[in-house]
């Protein structure tokens, strides 16, 4: 079946929402954005942008985005700010210029890098395999880990001389920080500060519609058959429309769709840039990713993909999959966590012993009762909640700029 079975199932599922919805809101124009790149999104506020593609050591190779206030400082210092599951670096932009974390870096002199995971919409080429090969998609967020990550840092840090950059990760963006350096893949000495939004080692107690399903014996099995071991919620440009139009006419059909893949909203989104969000996601992934995070909810571990015993033989050498072990983050790279108390994916319980196995407090943690997975980049009021308080002067803090 393939890519194209994946494709049709999403359409017949934002066609089954809209019905679900009722009668559709008043129509109105799309707002500009819904045609716009992430750049022309940036360019169009007065910021510089520019896409950078960068090759990970394995061929992939990540479209990256680079952007700077219009007439920034000399020698500045980097933030590298990744994605979530099943997203992409739009999410860093999704509301307006004083809402997004992206323009108030920029806005605070940082020069921002928008990082990719392979496999999204800016992760679909390879030196020398096609997206339509199954070899392209076996890969799981252990790779991000050892190598989408540190090689987009690395060569962030080549091309501007930074000695480090200042990490931010929502989700899943999160869990592969954690496990790169935890498992020395990530050097220490290349991340001045890591800031978790709504972060993830743990999901035995998620409660994300998604998940829970995937987690079921045999739905793995059958989504393998489905879609074969390719891509899971890939996306084209026509279907791209097809939920901007749906995500501007029933709003309800659109919202029930993110709160089945992240967990119910809590806080006030911008309605008005739901379309928005419908034209740039979901990002995509793989089916072997999903099934790792499927594994993670059954084991209540943090651990690399399993293969099964022999395929962990083969693998690992050793019959289960390796464990990342929290207690070997290092503890000169400061972190703050920011946690929601209704986040269905990063429950508080699975936060709590995220905490009792790092091997220090970290030195920021920043919870608001009210926040779910997605509030802590789509809230509108993120900005003056969290972003103001506590995000921005914690990056300040640590960021190293370039040497004269």
């Amino acid at each position: 079946f393939g890519p194209q079975a994946g494709q049709a199932m999403l359409l017949v599922v934002c066609v089954a929402l809209a019905l679900l919805a009722g009668p559709a809101a008043a129509a109105e124009p799309f707002d500009p954005d819904v045609n716009r790149t992430i750049c022309e999104m940036a360019q169009v506020r007065g910021y510089t942008c520019a896409p950078v593609n960068i090759t990970t050591r394995d061929g992939y190779i990540l479209t990256t985005f680079r952007m700077t206030m219009a007439n920034p400082p000399p020698r500045q210092a980097v933030a590298l700010l990744w994605h979530g599951l099943l997203d992409n670096s739009f999410t860093y932009l999704f509301n307006e210029k004083n809402e997004s974390l992206a323009y108030l870096l920029c806005d605070y002199g940082f020069e921002v890098w928008l990082g990719n995971n392979r496999g999204n919409l800016y992760g679909l080429n390879h030196v020398n395999m096609s997206s339509k090969d199954d070899a392209f998609w076996q890969f799981s967020w252990d790779e991000f880990a050892k190598f989408d990550v540190p090689d987009v840092i690395d060569a962030i840090l080549a091309r501007t001389g930074a000695p480090s950059v200042s990490y931010v990760g929502h989700s899943e963006g999160t869990i592969q920080m954690f496990a790169g350096l935890v498992s020395g893949e990530i050097k220490p000495s290349k991340v001045n500060v890591f800031v978790a939004l709504a972060p993830i080692a743990y999901v035995g107690n998620q409660t994300v519609k998604l998940l829970s399903v995937l987690a079921q014996p045999g739905v793995m099995d059958v989504l393998e058959v489905v879609l074969g071991k390719r891509a899971f919620l890939p996306t084209s440009a026509q279907l791209e429309m097809i939920l901007a139009n749906v995500c501007r006419d029933y709003p309800v059909g659109c919202e029930t769709l993110i709160e089945a893949i992240s967990g119910k909203h809590q806080a006030a989104f911008n309605n008005s840039r739901m379309q928005v969000m419908g034209a740039h996601e979901p990002g995509g992934t793989s089916v072997r990713n999903m099934e790792h995070w499927a594994q993670q909810v059954n084991r209540a571990t943090f651990s690399m993909y399993d293969y099964g015993t022999q395929g962990n033989m083969a693998h690992y050498n050793q019959p289960t999959p390796p464990i990342y072990d929290l207690g070997k983050y290092p503890t000169e790279v400061p972190l703050g966590l920011y946690t929601g108390g209704h986040d269905d994916l990063g429950d508080p319980a699975d936060i709590r012993r995220l905490l009792a196995d790092l091997p220090m407090p970290p030195e920021v943690l920043f919870n608001i009762p009210s926040y779910a997975h997605v509030d802590m980049v789509w809230c509108y009021q993120a900005a003056t909640q969290m972003y103001y308080p506590s995000v921005l002067p914690l990056l300040q803090k640590y960021a190293q700029s370039p040497p004269a």
